[in-house]
């Protein structure tokens, strides 16, 4: 519940130093145009949680957002228009345009039952648009159970009729440091105060270091040349053939 609450408090600063995941949080704006310049059709979120993209497209499109019961007890405050499955999508083979998969497949048990799926409700053409963390702490555990290098991404499609079209590696490794290191702090003061340690008395420090490092790791990020080696994550776009 007290995470619920914090998330609830922290969102004001979402797009603000002041937030732990800010650096995170920025690359929103380009998986938005992805989406948008992709996406067409029948659109269905798999894993839709706050449905943050609902209401984002043309009026000619239809968005249909689907999640999995246990995800309303992780805080999330979307309420899917479908409750269902990943590996078992109860919609008919080759009737889908677009199906989103946004920091999704890391929770799935099975994720290449997912993409089974997601390739058989995929009209021929269709788009699957997939993004997943690849440096970032354990969220929504237990429901957390992997991470991908971009190799293990091509090699996880290469089994289905997913063609790769665009992909894209996203954090600068200054960035991705600053960013796991934000969190860490925020994290570990929230444990102490939780559990009513003395280090609860470095809160203080934590809420004026957060801001300092994602700047810090912002201006390195811009000042230094561009590496892939540490990426916070990954955003890839594919099409079914045939």
């Amino acid at each position: 519940m007290l995470y619920s609450r914090l998330r609830h408090w922290l969102k004001p600063f979402t797009n603000t130093p002041f937030h732990p995941q800010w650096l995170v949080f920025r690359e929103q704006p380009a998986t938005l145009r992805t989406v948008l310049r992709w996406a067409n059709g029948y659109v269905l979120d798999v894993g839709c949680g706050n449905r943050w993209l609902a209401g984002k497209f043309e009026s000619s499109n239809n968005y249909v957002g689907l999640d999995y019961p246990p995800t309303i007890t992780q805080g999330y405050a979307g309420h899917p228009d479908v409750f269902g499955d990943a590996a078992h999508l109860p919609f008919r083979k080759s009737s889908i345009d677009t199906i989103l998969m946004l920091d999704v497949l890391e929770h799935l048990q099975s994720p290449e039952s997912a993409l089974e799926e997601a390739a058989k409700a995929l009209k021929p053409g269709g788009h699957l648009i997939l993004q997943v963390p690849f440096m970032y702490p354990l969220h929504d555990t237990p429901h957390d159970f992997r991470r991908w290098t971009i190799e293990g991404l091509r090699q996880l499609f290469s089994s289905y009729n997913l063609k790769i079209v665009e992909e894209f590696v996203y954090g600068h490794p200054a960035e991705t440091a600053a960013a796991m290191t934000t969190i860490a702090l925020a994290k570990g003061g929230l444990e102490a105060l939780l559990k009513h340690r003395i280090s609860m008395l470095l809160i203080p420090l934590i809420v004026l270091m957060i801001p300092l490092l994602n700047i810090t790791g912002w201006l390195l990020g811009k000042a230094l040349p561009a590496d892939p080696f540490m990426p916070l994550g990954y955003r890839i776009v594919t099409e079914k053939i045939g």
